[in-house]
């Protein structure tokens, strides 16, 4: 489990990084549906630090799905680290985009949603900032949950 998990941190860390010569995560501009590509991350360590606390609190505090999901979420680039004052959340789920969101009045149950409404449970800022979950290839899963 310990060497897994170390594995994931290193492949996170490096496509980040940009090892890869891809797009942060890994994607080419060709990949997938078109939406929102996850911001490049520029603070490594904070992104990687804030994921490990959000993965404690799902598995100390969350739901029985919010605990599986967990495992998932491999960076987190909040608030104060992020260039547009919202709340990004990587993961390596695989799913694809799905269309719409949290705020277009429609019940979203797909895994990424219930991480951002997760997400936004537990830091409630009150501030303007929306909370998204991006796939394994750095697309937009989910967003549109306010903290």
């Amino acid at each position: 489990m310990a060497a897994a998990l170390a594995a994931l941190v290193a492949l996170t860390i490096a496509l980040a990084l940009g090892v890869t010569g891809l797009t942060p995560f890994g994607s080419s501009a060709e990949d997938e549906v078109p939406t929102a590509d996850m911001p490049r991350i520029d603070h490594h360590d904070e992104a990687l630090e804030q994921a490990r606390e959000f993965r404690v609190r799902l598995a100390t505090k969350g739901t029985p799905e919010q605990r599986k999901l967990a495992r998932h979420v491999t960076a987190v680039v909040g608030i104060i680290f992020s260039k547009d004052g919202d709340v990004h959340i990587a993961t390596d789920l695989t799913d694809s985009p799905q269309p719409g969101n949290a705020m277009d009045g429609g019940v979203d149950e797909s895994p990424a949603s219930a991480l951002a409404w997760a997400y936004a449970d537990w830091k409630e800022s009150g501030s303007d900032a929306t909370v998204n979950v991006y796939n394994a290839v750095g697309r937009r899963l989910a967003s549109g949950v306010d903290l």
